[in-house]
């Protein structure tokens, strides 16, 4: 998983920068659930505290610069 760049202000920006789209139709696409990975890995790392609310915690991971 890619850390966000600063010009992926908000979680939507992000996920639709790092989410791969099929190429074919009816593809299998592993890296399609990168939006369900990107919310376990946040709640793995902030907890309770990680809800849709407050975008899982978003905004206190790290930017690459």
């Amino acid at each position: 998983m890619s850390l966000p760049n600063e010009k992926q202000a908000d979680l939507q920006t992000y996920l639709t920068a790092n989410t791969p789209k099929p190429l074919l139709k009816d593809q299998v696409n592993y890296w399609g659930n990168y939006p369900k990975f990107f919310v376990s890995m946040m709640k793995a790392f902030f907890g309770d505290k990680a809800t849709a609310e407050n975008s899982w915690g978003y905004d206190w991971a790290a930017e690459v610069g």
